[in-house]
């Protein structure tokens, strides 16, 4: 017992700190709690207004699913963002193994919309509790999960509500809290750069492609796609709030030691990613009008031999992967120097610090990349544009 609320109190610290909330409780050794039930968050930790729902008219309007396809978009959504990550779908599994896949097992805390109610409310065992969550969205996303997954699948599982069941529920008079834009991953202050691998795209390109065949993935092509896979994505104009904020940005590759491009315009990137959005088989994709892009390609020439030419392994895809080689250049990381950020890397024999700004000139502001060069015995030869 003592080692499974330990892993409880664990996992609901962590998402408890993504959320943004802060809930002090003890642990003890008293069933109310973790014996009799499982329940994560106990019911004086839940906001007031939780106390006052009319779940019965809630779980009534979920109950126009094949009508209302604006529900149906909403309760998609929330899914998509909120429960896929580790449940996945009986297309395709989810990141954790033993959570419930509802559409073939059985459920732990009922499959009634009032137990599962309470499952995304107060967190149930290894699931933590969802506070982001408003009561008509857990219910939105439980009509989904009960006449998507379940009722098709499960059948078995699945609960037909009745007027004797909505009669017997706890009675309120409110709906709760209306819905409230839930963006962290955007809303966040990442400080002026953030490393990832980023998709460098112009406002009119198509959209992304992304397989929906599971692995391998045989409808993907992404020959003709810039990716830095180790980007340094960095704003260029002053402001508050960090990158996330920012309307003008540089990119650099320190893979391949390039200066990948600029570009503008507010939002960044579109944040599709599993540890940004939570979204599966995808990856960030630059947001605005590109105003310069190098290829995929070595930012200096071999010192060597002068060559461009791309020396690196190929995947079954046909494309290249990994840094250059250390005789080659090599990444060294990079310095903070007020709200800039300095990259240290070398080109043969020859260290180099690069950093990069945007000066006011009018009505057309400039990105100055600046580079310091130690000296060296080779001759260096630099991609400056396309």
């Amino acid at each position: 017992m003592k080692q499974r609320i330990k892993l409880n109190i664990y996992f609901l610290t962590v998402y408890l700190a993504v959320t943004g909330y802060l809930i002090t409780f003890s642990c003890t050794d008293q069933q109310e709690d973790f014996g009799k039930d499982d329940y994560i968050l106990s019911i004086s930790a839940l906001p007031e207004y939780e106390r006052n729902i009319d779940h019965a008219g809630l779980i009534g309007y979920t109950m126009e699913w094949e009508e209302d396809w604006q529900l149906r978009d909403r309760a998609t959504g929330i899914y998509r963002t909120s429960c896929f990550n580790c449940h996945g779908n009986n297309e395709q599994p989810g990141s954790l193994p033993n959570s419930n896949k509802f559409w073939k097992d059985n459920f732990k805390n009922g499959s009634d919309p009032y137990s599962m109610y309470r499952t995304v409310t107060r967190g149930f065992g290894q699931m933590p509790p969802h506070p982001h969550l408003v009561p008509s969205q857990k219910y939105e996303v439980i009509a989904f999960i009960r006449e998507e997954l379940i009722k098709v699948n499960n059948p078995k599982e699945y609960f037909y509500v009745d007027s004797s069941y909505l009669a017997s529920l706890p009675q309120g008079e409110s709906e709760g809290p209306l819905p409230q834009p839930y963006h962290p991953w955007s809303d966040m202050d990442y400080g002026n750069w953030l490393i990832r691998c980023y998709e460098m795209s112009d406002s009119d390109d198509p959209p992304k492609v992304i397989s929906t065949e599971g692995s391998p993935l045989p409808n993907e092509d992404y020959s003709q796609v810039n990716f830095a896979y180790k980007g340094i994505a960095v704003r260029l104009d002053k402001g508050e709030g960090g990158i996330a904020a920012g309307t003008a940005f540089a990119l650099f590759d320190h893979d391949l030691l390039r200066f990948v491009g600029v570009w503008t315009g507010k939002g960044f990137i579109d944040w599709e990613e599993i540890l940004l959005n939570d979204q599966h088989n995808t990856y960030p994709r630059t947001v605005g009008q590109r105003q310069f892009a190098n290829p995929i390609t070595p930012g200096w020439a071999n010192p060597l031999t002068g060559s461009f030419d791309d020396p690196r392994s190929l995947g079954s895809d046909g494309r290249p992967f990994g840094p250059l080689p250390k005789d080659w250049a090599h990444y060294q990381g990079l310095y903070r120097y007020d709200n800039r950020i300095v990259i240290k890397y070398t080109v043969g024999d020859a260290t180099i610090l690069e950093t990069y700004d945007l000066v006011e000139s009018g009505e057309q502001p400039i990105v100055s990349r600046t580079l310091q060069i130690s000296g060296t015995n080779k001759h260096l030869k630099l991609r400056v544009s396309p």
